[in-house]
Formats: structure tokens, sequence, C-alpha cells
């Protein structure tokens, strides 16, 4: 799961009045989408949350001190529509994140 990403700013100029934008250069294809590169963080342990059939589950991002807990289901429930994994929604979500000292 991935919950802070670092972003990068990508310097263009701007395409002039006069030049048309084609419909080609809005579109972005699979391996564009696959070059995004996104921050990983570290999985440290579950806690008891006081709800049946969810927990409260540590993660850490050691190259920012951020340290995140995520009230969630222990299970997800989806579904295969068109090929495509879709997950459903539950009614269990919450997160909090502080910066490590």
């Amino acid at each position: 799961m991935t919950l802070i990403a670092q972003s990068t700013e990508i310097e263009k100029t701007p395409p002039s009045i006069d030049e048309p934008i084609s419909k080609k250069a809005l579109k972005v294809t699979p391996s564009e989408k696959n070059k995004t590169q996104k921050a990983k963080m570290r999985f440290v342990g579950t806690f008891e949350s006081g709800y049946v059939d969810a927990g409260i589950y540590k993660m850490v991002d050691d190259s920012d001190g951020v340290i995140c807990y995520l009230l969630m289901p222990d299970n997800s429930s989806n579904r295969i529509v068109d090929g495509k994994l879709i997950y459903e929604a539950n009614n269990v979500g919450a997160i909090g994140c502080v910066k490590a000292r």
C-alpha cells in the first residue's frame, strides 16, 4: 500500500496559442503509467482496533521520517468485472500520520 508519493515536477514549455494540441499528445500510454515512481513504506505491525475484522496497521516512511496508522478491514472484498479486479467499498477506514522525531 502506498500512502505518500514523491512528486516530481516536469517542466515543459506550454504550446503557443497558434499551435494545435493533438488528442494523441493528451493520452497516457500504459508504459508511461508504469514509469511513475512511488515512495515505499515499511510495514511495522498490526494492532487491535476494537472492531470485529478490522485492525490498525502501522506503516513507516523511512526517507521522510513519517509514521502512519491505518484503520482498515483485515480482509478486502473484491470481484472481477470485465477482466479487471474491482475492490468493493467498506465502512471502516481512517488514516493518521505524524512526523517522527
